[in-house]
């Protein structure tokens, strides 16, 4: 038994509830690591899945967090986008402006695509694009339906 350790180094309080961060889940996204960025997509929602107060608020004042999930949906490592999927559903079932943004994303993927990757579509072959824009739109139906399916 360590004794060195206090009560407050614990992430989780006494009741096993997890302290809530944005910034802390924006910084984690940024990283190089597909472990930390799923992680950090894992903990955006189930703080919103739990509505943890200080997140919400946080993602009120700052809704850029759309954005930064969508662009975690076209990444290539599946525990990265389907943790991504799985955060715009609950974001999406939390409110209805990001149910909007992913429905306008679905609709037309390919100026949302341009103005959120760093890479440009246009370098792609034709075929290329048009399986790229598939995949991407059907990782956002994915995430459509499931906050149907909350409702």
């Amino acid at each position: 038994f360590d004794e060195s350790l206090n009560v407050g180094d614990n992430p989780t309080n006494s009741r096993g509830s997890e302290s809530f961060s944005l910034e802390q889940i924006q910084s984690d996204l940024l990283d190089e690591s597909e472990s930390v960025r799923g992680h950090a997509l894992i903990k955006l929602a189930r703080g919103i899945r739990r509505k943890n107060k200080q997140l919400l608020d946080e993602i009120t004042t700052c809704p850029t967090i759309m954005r930064v999930v969508l662009k975690q949906v076209a990444d290539s490592d599946s525990y990265v986008y389907l943790a991504a999927i799985n955060a715009l559903a609950e974001l999406a079932y939390w409110k209805q402006q990001f149910f909007d943004d992913m429905v306008e994303f679905f609709l037309d993927p390919t100026e949302k695509l341009k103005s959120i990757l760093e890479f440009d579509m246009d370098n792609l072959r034709e075929e290329e694009k048009e399986t790229y824009l598939l995949i991407q739109r059907v990782k956002i139906g994915e995430a459509i339906a499931k906050a149907n399916k909350n409702l």
